[in-house]
């Protein structure tokens, strides 16, 4: 794995979160994470985001929000 660019915001508080969606018929709920940052990482499956120790897989529909 590799650090991305998100580097600078290391030790910054960090709201990841996901809209619901409905997929062929059934309702899957939205996703809600916050905590510190620890960094980005590139796996063979995706782009990971550690937040309080914690790997979360990143997706095209994923919200960024650091609070500074």
């Amino acid at each position: 794995t590799f650090n991305l660019s998100f580097s600078k915001y290391i030790g910054k508080n960090v709201t990841l979160s996901d809209d619901g969606e409905y997929y062929c018929g059934e309702y899957i709920s939205g996703r809600y994470y916050s905590g510190i940052f620890e960094g980005s990482f590139y796996k063979s499956d995706g782009i990971y985001f550690k937040v309080d120790n914690q790997m979360i897989k990143m997706d095209v529909s994923t919200k960024i929000t650091f609070n500074e």
